[in-house]
């Protein structure tokens, strides 16, 4: 019997804005694992934009991000981001180097397929 193959596992950070678009980003997650089930086995961690605003859970944040193989960020898509938000994903974009990864955005209502 030949040996079961093991999954690769994807590291993916979310941010999101609130619960109404942490809602939809939970939606595309359970697509992205119903998609690659067979394949990929993925470890999510999740970070509200108000988490950034504590010094220690931003610093855990970046670290996940600055690792993750695939990044979604959830946001209602009014206006900005606030100066702290703004301010931390530039950093935890910026220390990724030349990492590669996915960046899934998500701004906006609740149109599109996968908000079903």
């Amino acid at each position: 019997m030949p040996p079961a193959q093991s999954k690769e596992v994807w590291s993916v950070t979310v941010l999101y804005e609130d619960t109404d678009v942490r809602e939809r980003a939970m939606r595309v997650s359970d697509h992205l694992m119903r998609q690659f089930w067979s394949e990929i086995e993925f470890d999510f961690n999740w970070w509200r934009f108000a988490y950034l605003e504590d010094e220690v859970l931003a610093s855990q944040a970046a670290s996940h991000t600055m690792d993750a193989d695939a990044i979604i960020i959830a946001a209602q898509g009014e206006g900005d981001f606030s100066p702290t938000t703004r301010s931390w994903l530039e950093r935890a974009i910026d220390g990724r180097g030349v990492r590669e990864g996915a960046f899934i955005a998500l701004f906006g209502g609740e149109e599109g397929p996968l908000s079903r």
